[in-house]
């Protein structure tokens, strides 16, 4: 079978990976260079025992904080807070170095990778099949706009700093009326990303917001920050259904963000890649991709269900989120 893929980030290289051995794969990446540019706060959670390639750096306190921001003077001061100890199951991964030697892998078994090769949906007829693994908005909606008539299905947007800020624990701060939250992610090699992220419900100034977190941050280490870079990405957020598609008679098949799956309460992403590119394979294998989509839903039904379920309260009360929080904190780590 000869299968083309759309796109050389962690999706797309799994794939290879998957069916290098099997198919005629190869993977076409717009860009000059795997693994960048990097649009990722790098933070990796475990599901399913799907790890990254490369080790990755233990995170062992996720911390989430309800902020409130001043009106006047736009400060920022932390109002409630809940740690969770993540028992080693979220990791800060070096991404760019993960998907260069995905990518050693995927050549290894047998895919081609084709950089700073840029390619449509349309162009693509000589192929039996082809994985859309482009991101969000996916390159089927680029070409072809969303099933509701839409360009594309609204998925979310983030602005991130890279700098030198040195912290041990994932923060994940929530904003009155930011509809998304504010976060700092520790590297893996020293360092945190840092930034500000919506689900484009409600747009808002995220420059002048980051630069607000960003000093409140300063302020409360006592020392600067350094930016070393700024990075904007769009978030493949809510699922592009149907994850199976036809153009003419070639199956399309999206995975990763383009299938829209990207959590929506914790904004990670890259584990669902992975899983979804595994779970592709498999059925490209039994030749029955018609069930690739039933199948990754069954799969993480009820990891989405809660995800889905705790968005929706952070958006009705962020309030009611912490109360939440600390409820179910106290029934997996009962007091003593």
């Amino acid at each position: 079978m000869k299968v083309a893929v759309i796109g050389g980030s962690i999706a797309g290289l799994e794939a290879g990976i998957r069916l290098g051995d099997s198919c005629d794969v190869t993977i076409f990446e717009e860009h000059e260079e795997i693994g960048l540019p990097l649009r990722c706060a790098e933070g990796w959670i475990i599901h399913h025992d799907i790890r990254p390639y490369i080790k990755g750096r233990e995170i062992e306190r996720l911390r989430f904080r309800r902020l409130k921001m001043d009106k006047t003077d736009k400060n920022l001061e932390v109002r409630d807070e809940v740690v969770f100890e993540t028992d080693g199951r979220v990791l800060a991964v070096d991404r760019p170095r993960m998907e260069q030697k995905m990518a050693w892998i995927a050549r290894r078994k047998g895919a081609r990778i084709l950089t700073g090769r840029r390619v449509k949906i349309r162009d693509l007829s000589g192929y039996d099949l082809i994985i859309d693994a482009s991101g969000h908005p996916s390159q089927w909606e680029r070409e072809f706009g969303g099933r509701d008539g839409r360009r594309w299905r609204k998925g979310g947007i983030a602005l991130e700093a890279i700098t030198d800020y040195e912290c041990e624990d994932i923060c994940i701060d929530v904003l009155p009326g930011l509809d998304g939250y504010l976060w700092v992610f520790p590297k893996a090699r020293g360092g945190a990303n840092i930034g500000v992220g919506y689900y484009a419900r409600k747009p808002c100034g995220l420059k002048d917001l980051l630069k607000t977190y960003l000093a409140w941050l300063e302020a409360e280490a006592g020392a600067e920050i350094k930016v070393e870079g700024l990075t904007a990405g769009l978030l493949g957020v809510k699922f592009n259904r149907p994850f199976v598609r036809y153009y003419n008679s070639t199956p399309v098949c999206l995975i990763g963000d383009a299938a829209g799956l990207v959590d929506p309460f914790f904004g990670e992403g890259m584990t669902k890649a992975v899983l979804s590119a595994r779970i592709l394979a498999e059925k490209i294998k039994e030749g029955r991709i018609e069930d690739y989509e039933r199948e990754y839903l069954k799969t993480m039904r009820m990891h989405y269900a809660f995800s889905w379920l705790m968005t929706g309260v952070k958006l009705l009360s962020p309030w009611l989120l912490f109360k939440i929080l600390k409820l179910a904190k106290n029934l997996v780590i009962p007091k003593k």
